[in-house]
């Protein structure tokens, strides 16, 4: 009887994760549909001349494939700074440069004090521990006067340095998720290495940050999609440096009239903008798919 039980509960523990299973992949390939038609749509609509064909020929491939959308992309979209103006090509390195740099900075900030945390045991460590925890839950409203007061003060308030320091940090869910990398890495490689002579900083770089490289890859591509797409804090902060996505912005928002104002123009802008976004991930897609299997050390 308690085989015959043990059974039924087994079958259906089965039944319930293979149903889910099967769920979470349908809602994934729905979602996948749905993005690649979007970009199909959006290539396709890119080369369709003006606005009359767009009307009449939303969902087909266009009559005559044209460039001239992307011209007019390039030629038109700009951000006023001062009395000159900011075209696709300087943002497109702005957004590079703010991007990137952000990134790196922000990954390997949040890897060392992850890392350390996990490592090491220190009461103040538990404490760093628990200011994350805690910053995570306690909405900060209204800190955006106090912090443009602040970079202001110090002399980073439209300086590309002084914007990359404010990356630096350990709060979020960067830090929990290295820090739950770090804590699964057996401790034999630490031990490992310190027979050889390796002191902590070379056992940090050389040996344990390699073994969580797939994590620091997924975890910085989605650091650089959300840098990437962001605006506003280009906007407030770095006025002096528009990016790609505050140059759309002002694209899609405030430009009016001639040729800019098509939609198949914007389309196209769009497009030129996501670009960057889609090799990247073709670029590293088996990195951030990739599980690491932590075994034993082998003399």
């Amino acid at each position: 009887m308690v085989k015959n039980n043990n059974k039924k509960i087994n079958n259906r523990i089965s039944y319930n994760r293979n149903f889910f299973t099967i769920f979470i992949t349908t809602i994934l390939i729905l979602y996948t549909l749905i993005m690649g038609v979007a970009m199909l749509w959006a290539f396709l609509t890119s080369f369709k001349d003006g606005f009359f064909e767009y009307e009449s020929n939303k969902f087909l491939p266009p009559k005559n494939w044209i460039l001239e959308n992307y011209r007019l992309a390039f030629t038109k979209l700009y951000v006023p700074v001062g009395a000159r103006k900011a075209y696709m090509p300087e943002m497109f390195l702005n957004s590079f440069l703010i991007a990137f740099c952000g990134t790196v900075i922000s990954i390997l900030s949040h890897m060392a004090v992850a890392y350390v945390c996990a490592r090491f045991k220190f009461k103040i460590l538990n404490v760093i521990y628990s200011i994350v925890i805690v910053v995570m839950f306690i909405p900060i409203v209204g800190s955006l006067p106090a912090s443009l007061r602040v970079r202001k003060a110090l002399g980073f308030y439209d300086n590309f340095f002084g914007h990359m320091v404010s990356h630096i940090g350990f709060t979020g869910t960067s830090f929990l998720i290295f820090y739950a990398t770090f804590s699964s890495i057996d401790m034999g490689y630490t031990e490992a290495a310190k027979i050889d002579g390796a002191n902590n900083f070379y056992i940090m770089v050389r040996v344990i940050f390699p073994l969580s490289l797939p994590t620091a890859i997924g975890m910085g591509l989605l650091s650089f999609i959300g840098s990437w797409n962001e605006y506003t804090t280009q906007m407030i902060y770095l006025p002096s440096m528009p990016t790609l996505s505050y140059g759309l912005y002002l694209f899609q928002n405030f430009r009016s009239g001639g040729d800019a104002n098509l939609p198949t123009t914007k389309v196209a802008a769009c497009f030129v903008v996501c670009i960057p976004i889609v090799i990247l991930f073709c670029i590293f897609k088996n990195k951030i798919m990739g599980n690491i299997t932590l075994g034993g050390i082998k003399g």
